[in-house]
């Protein structure tokens, strides 16, 4: 029996978030533990938004967008 994987998909709002931390983070020579420590969270967290396998919490956003030096905006926009 051929079975389909099934996929987490995550809402079209924070789609591009994943990319977008992923992205900043790297720019900033930062790697998910320091963006992790900074958050207070641990690395796998940020690896899980980096890999689109979770989301920041919206209420999260203000402080994911400081610690990246980046406006809230900046951090859900879609790429152009």
């Amino acid at each position: 029996m051929n079975r389909k994987r099934k996929t987490r998909k995550t809402a079209p709002l924070v789609r591009p978030i994943h990319a977008n931390i992923k992205r900043i983070r790297k720019a900033r020579k930062m790697s998910q533990r320091e963006l992790g420590e900074i958050l207070g969270l641990d690395k796998t967290s940020i690896s899980h938004w980096e890999n689109n396998l979770s989301a920041p919490n919206w209420r999260r956003l203000p402080d994911v967008a400081a610690a990246l030096g980046v406006t809230e905006d900046e951090l859900t926009r879609e790429a152009a």
